[in-house]
């Protein structure tokens, strides 16, 4: 659509034919019913990437002695992904009046109050920007294991492992090469004679700078080019391109990226009944050592590593972030044991007591040594009746992939916190905090308002990457149960059990929208989240942003869990084998702090965190024959933040507010053959088709693909004999 005027409305198709608008949506951004917008349908995506996997086992062992035997096992993995993403697009890009593709018509309307004209396109006829990944898993074991003695036993093993993965994405835009071949002129009224009907691009003509309208790039020397090599585009109509044009301005790109392990480990299992007996049985013990080291290596495509020439954190391709080579790598030393006490056993009130304790020591070359340690014991006063509870302090510290990824581009929508619209619906911080941040920009906060910036509704740029600043995570975990088994209803097992964990230092890795509201939601602005985001000065709208993992102050949860399995033969197992299980889950707790100082976030019953969530299956087996029903149950859950909706009760009508509770169906059939050879199955997963909330970015507990068959065969090749 072209642009001639500062209305900054359409007049012209691209070929130049009028331009209908179509009826504008007013509460839809820019979604319009009709014209000659492009259809919504044309903006195609994969719901699922395609993917093709193949993986290769082998195992081998061999006895040298009696006690003593060698094996290994190897491992590879290839898996091809492929998924189709958008084309590049142009909003509001200019085009000089003295450029000679410009429709006859379009430049009779007049191009004077800009000096030529804008135009906006998605560029369809480009091609679209696919991306494929293809990953090589490689893992090999070799180790030897045996007795030490009759009560005792021994492992010692070597790990490799290494994932090789490259990234190709095709048709990127090379902006310097872009806009020099936009900016086309007729070569004799260029030099000052008639029009020649040879057209060129300026910076070919001129051999000088791309000239300055306005855009990226425009005022710039050619990085990627030299004057002379450059192509000239035309945009004015569907599939006008030269094919010579589009090699010239579009490139593919191949990244690739590297994580290796090596691990050795060796323990010894055993117990103490060669030298003595508790009244519960003998103590039994594991001892032993680990080394591991993990590095990962990123290494870019040349093309995406130039940095741009009018910004240094930009890149030369449109629409992706600068990229660097990124290497990283860091080991740990650990050593760790066990010990199980049967105190006592077969006793009036004492059918079982015993206690297990364990403690694990790591040394880090990131995050430095750690401790963790637990204790857990089970107390059966008769044999129907199994009392069990634990305490651990664990702690786990951030993977290679948190710790150094490689800074990639990525694409995120913002909901800004701090407009008008969403200024009441966060914590009592809020308001404060974002006056005082876009004050400080030297912008009117009374004024500011992002959603009527006309880019509001499109993708903000910005970088994802490891974090190699995270500390280890750490947590405190507390569970009680009961197993019940009662003998006067054999094959009936039930067991209850609650949990209280408190999670210190989460590494947790927000998005664009939750890092902009940990900023302002916090206790000050003093924090890693508004440390991620980069505000203009201007404007006080967010231009860049760098999202990663973090370290968040706490999570805290709490819940019960309670599961009930029958399993019975009716008929004295002439009618089959009959098996009913169902598990309940309630949710008591679920806060999270993202910052020290801030307030604390109920997330309980929200999108995610139902209070109740349930499975129950229902198997029949007779012979070779198995059937099974299951069904998946999910409560009600909350559209929007409490915040939100504290802020805002009137954020949408009452029954919009809460997302129903969903009961997803699955049915399963299987034969296997009487050798026991292969099994055949067939399925259909919910059958009902229950369909997510709408409105949604997350799932609410149903999977994005609704009803869907499948069916497969499995072989046993040990039953065969290979």
């Amino acid at each position: 659509a072209l642009v001639i005027d500062g209305s900054f409305s359409p007049l012209f198709r691209g070929a130049g034919q009028p331009y209908d608008p179509g009826q504008f949506l007013p509460q839809s951004g820019f979604l319009a019913v009709g014209g000659d917008n492009t259809p919504v349908n044309d903006y195609q995506g994969d719901l699922q990437a395609a993917t093709e996997h193949h993986s290769f086992n082998g195992l081998f062992s061999f006895e040298l002695t009696p006690d003593i035997r060698f094996f290994a096992e190897g491992k590879y993995v290839k898996s091809d992904n492929f998924t189709i993403a958008q084309p590049s697009f142009d909003f509001f890009t200019f085009i000089s009046e003295d450029n000679p593709l410009i429709p006859d018509n379009v430049r009779a309307a007049g191009l004077d109050e800009f000096g030529g004209l804008l135009f906006n396109r998605d560029n369809f006829d480009f091609g679209t920007r696919n991306e494929s990944f293809e990953r090589d898993l490689y893992r090999t074991v070799i180790g030897f294991d045996g007795n030490v003695s009759d009560n005792v036993r021994f492992e010692a093993s070597y790990v490799y492992g290494r994932n090789d993965t490259t990234y190709v994405s095709t048709n990127q835009r090379i902006e310097d090469r872009y806009f020099a071949a936009l900016d086309v002129v007729d070569v004799g009224a260029f030099n000052g004679g008639a029009p020649s009907g040879v057209f060129d691009c300026r910076v070919n003509v001129d051999g000088g700078a791309i000239a300055d309208a306005g855009n990226d790039n425009y005022g710039e020397a050619p990085q990627t080019f030299t004057p002379g090599q450059c192509v000239p585009l035309n945009i004015f109509g569907e599939g006008v391109a030269s094919q010579a044009a589009l090699d010239f301005i579009l490139t593919d790109t191949s990244n690739q990226y590297r994580i290796e392990q090596h691990v050795a480990n060796a323990y010894l299992t055993g117990d103490f009944g060669k030298f003595f007996e508790l009244p519960g049985g003998a103590v039994n013990f594991a001892f032993g050592g680990e080394y591991r080291e993990e590095s990962s290596d990123f290494r870019p495509d040349a093309i995406s590593t130039q940095v741009a020439s009018f910004d240094p954190n930009s890149g030369v391709l449109a629409d992706l972030a600068l990229l660097g080579r990124e290497r990283g790598s860091f080991d740990v030393w650990e050593v760790f044991g066990e010990i199980n006490v049967p105190l006592l056993a077969d006793r009036p009130f004492f059918d079982l007591l015993e206690f297990t304790v364990a403690a694990r020591y790591s040394d880090y070359s990131t995050v430095g040594s750690t401790e963790a340690w637990s204790v857990n014991g089970q107390w059966a006063p008769i044999r129907d009746v199994r009392f069990r509870g634990g305490y651990s302090e664990s702690v786990r510290a951030p993977n290679i992939t948190e710790l150094f990824a490689p800074r990639t581009g990525t694409f995120a929508f913002l909901d800004d916190p701090c407009s008008p619209v969403n200024i009441n619906q966060g914590t009592e911080f809020r308001v404060d905090n974002c006056r005082a941040l876009i004050t400080g920009l030297g912008v009117d906060f009374d004024t500011f308002d992002p959603d009527s910036d006309i880019n509001s509704s499109a993708s903000l740029e910005g970088i994802v990457s490891g974090n190699q600043n995270l500390s280890e995570e750490d947590a405190k975990t507390w569970t009680a149960g009961v197993i019940l088994q009662p003998s006067f209803v054999p094959g009936l097992v039930v067991t209850a059990d609650w949990y209280d964990i408190r999670l210190s230092n989460a590494v947790r890795t927000p998005g664009l929208t939750e890092t902009a509201q940990f900023c302002v939601d916090s206790g000050s602005l003093d924090n890693p989240f508004c440390d991620a985001i980069t505000r203009s000065t201007t404007t006080g709208f967010v231009e860049s942003y760098i999202l990663g993992p973090q370290n968040v102050a706490f999570f805290d949860t709490a819940g019960a869990d309670v599961t009930v399995n029958y399993g019975f033969e009716p008929g004295g197992g002439s009618l089959g084998r009959f098996n009913l299980r169902g598990t309940v889950g309630y949710l008591d707790k679920l806060e999270f702090l993202p910052a020290n100082g801030g307030i604390v976030d109920d997330d309980r019953g929200e999108v995610g965190a139902p209070k109740w969530v349930g499975t129950a299956d229902v198997t029949w087996q007779l012979d070779n024959v198995l059937l099974n029903y299951g069904v998946q149950y999910v409560g009600e859950q909350l559209r929007f933040e409490k915040d939100q909706i504290a802020g805002d009760p009137d954020i949408a009508a009452p029954e919009f507010l809460v997302i129903g509770d969903r009961f997803i169906h699955d049915l399963r059939a299987e034969f296997t053959t009487d050798n026991r050879e292969a099994s055949f199955f067939v399925g259909v997963n919910n059958f009902t088709d229950e369909l997510p909330a709408r409105g949604l970015d997350s799932q609410a507990g149903v999977g994005w693909l609704g009803r869907y068959f499948y069916a497969g065969i499995r072989i046993n090749t040990d039953r065969l004999g290979f």
